[in-house]
């Protein structure tokens, strides 16, 4: 139902601050006392609650409380929020709970975490992950030290500000410099939001925080270096090509403040790998941060997603390693070691680092859908990450985790068919393109060729629009509009937009990604029966570190006119 964070938690109780928020007991306390909210600002502080750190609008929450009721819902709306803020002592002017961004809506601030399984969660991880090291033999996680790790350690990080953030808050060492109390708390708060960096509403909020720094102090070298940082961010993950050009003065203007530290030279390097995709110039500034300060996984963690680019993913694996036995509290470390793995092929040691994941930010819905995707590499059994879903039912729903990957869309679709059908693109936080794809891949396989027929419409409209706002700016945005126009028979536009990838961007030569386009492109060579050249494909993924497996190729419906092809039998095994 919620964007980001919480799914069927009737029976769980939320904690934020001092505060507990009894979902099924309709009950806020402090301090063990209850607090009394009439049922209508309770019901607007569960929602915000339940979708923490991200934006939301004043008209989701009209729908959400009111429904199509006529009422004077505007006042209503504002009358709670008053009420929940007398509640929580919160000050809209300084908030430390509900932020208001005027005219849109709001935005809950706070870290949450789950009162009931924090800690049965915390101590599983604090076993899972002593300090994990590979076996250079083996190529497998080794687990050293356990006896090191122990749960006040891990509730000690887990229940810091942002889910285990304060790793990367500005220390003594870094030194801050600023005579601005106010701009100081902001650019604090910009690094809680830039490390929890989860959703799209995190990028936002962490780059909104630097910029209030810099414009309380325009001489603040560090917020200019992460406003640069955050703004490139923006461009590079989320698809909002704007904030490049913004992002690079940021950066430039840290330089000239301060051209020797070490976030100078780490905004140097995001400048050439998020702006200019210049990977080799991007290692030359990471090195010299790390000359500068040695051992900082945040500056550990960029070079390695720079070697894995390259295809060094032996070197890129050690990098994230050290950062992670540094920061053993980041989420963004676990996923990314995880996500490498996954296309090593080392799923088992994958699937360790996103049980570490989810027990730093178990309200992150993304990890859920990778442990599913995970199992469906690793295997190929939709049982396995039907089970892996399931064991995660409180905290994440199916659709959040079936709906999220064109894979899972098609293998998990018969074990979630009324939960599939169910779902509402104003209820998930996919973009909307998405959506609509992966839900018509999902009605495709359960028979529903009427509505996968009226999804792919939806998505071909999408389509069109963003093509005529020149919108394919990502690797990621073209994907999703190639897979758009597959579904719907629309090879040769999909094509061409492959072909435009390859034209303007080293997306084909990035190892990281390359071979996700490798492996669309075959399915639409598969679509316009070209097998031998969609075989051909195929092979060039399975060759090297990659988001396919044999396994996968065996049991994706996708795949299966290439099942008499004599190259892919030979591929599979069969």
């Amino acid at each position: 139902m919620e964007n980001e964070t919480v799914g069927n938690l009737s029976r769980q109780t939320l904690c934020f601050g001092t505060f507990k928020l009894d979902l099924g007991a309709e009950q806020l306390s402090c301090g063990g006392r209850p607090i009394k909210l009439q049922p209508q600002p309770l019901k607007v502080l569960t929602y915000l609650v339940r979708n923490a750190g991200r934006l939301v609008t004043r008209m989701e929450l009209r729908d959400w409380v009111w429904g199509q009721t006529v009422v004077e819902w505007d006042q209503g709306l504002n009358f709670c929020m008053r009420e929940i803020r007398r509640a929580l002592g919160d000050d809209a002017r300084s908030p430390r709970f509900i932020e208001t961004v005027p005219r849109r809506g709001f935005r809950f601030v706070a870290p949450v975490r789950l009162g009931e399984i924090d800690t049965e969660r915390i101590a599983a991880a604090s076993l899972i992950r002593p300090l994990f090291a590979r076996s250079a033999s083996k190529g497998v996680l080794g687990f050293v030290g356990t006896a090191l790790v122990v749960l006040p350690v891990a509730l000690g990080w887990f229940l810091s500000t942002s889910f285990g953030a304060a790793s990367e808050l500005p220390t003594l060492a870094d030194a801050p410099a600023t005579t601005s109390a106010l701009a100081l708390e902001h650019y604090q708060r910009g690094h809680q939001y830039f490390k929890r960096n989860i959703v799209y509403s995190d990028a936002v909020a962490a780059a909104d925080m630097f910029q209030r720094a810099v414009d309380l102090d325009t001489t603040f070298a560090e917020a200019s270096a992460m406003l640069g940082i955050a703004r490139l961010s923006l461009s590079f993950d989320w698809g909002r090509a704007q904030e490049q050009d913004a992002g690079v003065l940021a950066v430039e203007r840290a330089t000239q403040l301060a051209p020797g530290a070490m976030l100078s030279a780490l905004a140097q390097g995001y400048k050439y790998y998020y702006g200019q995709r210049d990977y080799e110039t991007a290692l030359i500034h990471y090195y010299a941060a790390d000359s500068i300060s040695p051992n900082d996984p945040r500056v550990l963690t960029p070079i390695g997603y720079v070697l894995r680019r390259q295809g060094r993913f032996s070197e890129a694996l050690e990098y994230l390693e050290r950062a992670f036995e540094l920061d053993n509290g980041s989420y963004e470390i676990a996923i990314a070691l995880a996500t490498t793995l996954m296309r090593t092929r080392d799923y088992a040691d994958a699937g360790r680092y996103l049980e570490h994941a989810a027990a730093v930010s178990p309200l992150t819905w993304r990890t859920y859908r990778m442990m599913a995707l995970n199992y469906l590499l690793w295997d190929g059994n939709p049982e396995r990450a039907y089970e892996s879903i399931q064991r995660y039912c409180q905290i994440v729903q199916p659709q959040q985790t079936v709906l999220l990957y064109r894979l899972s869309s098609r293998l998990l679709a018969s074990s979630y068919t009324d939960e599939i059908e169910e779902w509402d693109v104003r209820r998930d936080g996919l973009d909307s393109l998405r959506f609509y794809a992966h839900k018509a891949e999902s009605m495709e396989q359960l028979g529903r060729a009427a509505m996968a027929s009226a999804l792919r419409d939806s998505a071909n409209v999408i389509i069109e629009q963003r093509l005529a706002r020149g919108f394919i700016d990502s690797v990621r945005d073209s994907v999703v509009l190639a897979l758009a126009y597959a579904s719907s028979g629309q090879v040769e536009n999909a094509a061409e937009i492959m072909d435009g990838v390859r034209d303007h961007r080293p997306a084909y030569q990035d190892a990281y990604h390359g071979p996700e386009l490798a492996v669309l492109k075959a399915e639409v060579l598969v679509r316009i029966g070209q097998l031998d050249e969609a075989v051909a494909m195929l092979t060039r993924a399975l060759s090297g570190p990659s988001l396919i497996s044999v396994n996968v190729l065996r049991s994706d419906p996708v795949w299966e006119p290439l099942h008499r092809h004599p190259g892919f039998e030979s591929l599979i095994g069969i």
